[in-house]
């Protein structure tokens, strides 16, 4: 099957020996990778990528919780993925590298488990690096915003 998710994001620059260019170009490939992950419920491969302290944001969605450490983050996942939904999808649109942070424009597609309703969400998802790994992931159905709370209003 082809991969959703292309080779190259937006505004994207060849990689130079500008170091912080070089770590951000990386954030936004672990981002691509984990998206890949979460679509395919890739738990471990997923939690590798986080922090140990992470925060899982998703007050804006379904029970408006914010998940902290690995062990809280694995379970609202095995819940979505058991009780929530019967298929998810992460359609990339667009990744926008902001240093230390990247917001990811993508499309959440899936059908619920229990109602089959089909569901097709544009959303951007917010990642904080610390370290090299993720340390806290937001997610918002205002694309604007979250592209406004990193400084870069469209």
């Amino acid at each position: 099957m082809e991969s959703m998710f292309p080779l190259d994001f937006d505004g994207g620059a060849a990689l130079t020996r500008d170091t912080p260019r070089a770590m951000s170009t990386a954030n936004v490939d672990v981002i691509r990778r984990g998206l890949l992950m979460f679509e395919a419920a890739d738990f471990d491969g997923g939690l590798e990528l986080l922090c140990p302290d992470a925060e899982w944001d998703v007050r804006d969605f379904l029970d408006g919780e914010v998940y902290k450490g690995r062990a809280a983050i694995r379970a609202f996942w095995e819940y979505l993925f058991e009780e929530v939904w019967e298929s998810v999808r992460m359609v990339e649109e667009r990744l926008v590298d902001a240093g230390d942070t990247v917001v990811a424009m993508v499309r959440f597609q899936g059908a619920g488990r229990s109602s089959g309703a089909p569901v097709d969400l544009p959303i951007a998802w917010t990642f904080e690096f610390r370290n090299g790994c993720i340390a806290r992931v937001k997610i918002n159905f205002d694309r604007a915003q979250a592209l406004d709370a990193v400084g870069l209003a469209e």
